[in-house]
């Protein structure tokens, strides 16, 4: 930290994400892109999780989960229809839109200051719990 009395009070994300006790500091690093931003404390103007998702892809998911065991059950009471291709064809469905949904839902930290900057921290590798104590962290910074 290079402001006097500065004190780091919580990190997460790796280093990614801190907070001191005068400001929230993000510094990132990936493939040929870097982004470090400073938001101080007194110019955070709200922080959150927000969470993006495709439910309808669970809704497919679930449909043809729903579709294959019936499928399934029509062939044990002795249904003579080329059912066999069609039940797999619903599970394959059923496990593809299952996946794509938990690949493509996302759930960030975000931390915006009345200056119009903006700090957004993808969850890959941090829990829940984390996250939610690193917001109260930063409010409870904020109204110290």
């Amino acid at each position: 930290m290079s402001i006097s009395g500065e004190k780091n009070l919580l990190t997460i994300g790796n280093g990614v994400l801190t907070l001191t006790n005068y400001r929230v500091i993000f510094d990132s690093a990936s493939r040929g892109a870097s982004r470090y931003a400073v938001v101080p404390l007194d110019a955070v103007d709200s922080c959150g999780l927000t969470t993006h998702s495709q439910p309808i892809l669970l809704l497919l998911a679930c449909v043809a989960a729903i579709l294959f065991f019936l499928a399934s059950t029509a062939m044990l009471f002795g249904f003579s229809l080329p059912l066999d291709t069609v039940r797999y064809g619903f599970l394959v469905t059923a496990l593809l839109s299952g996946a794509a949904y938990l690949i493509t839902s996302r759930v960030a930290i975000t931390i915006s200051s009345s200056g119009g900057e903006q700090i957004v921290l993808p969850l890959k590798s941090i829990k829940h719990e984390e996250a939610r104590a690193f917001l109260d962290a930063v409010l409870e910074a904020r109204l110290a």
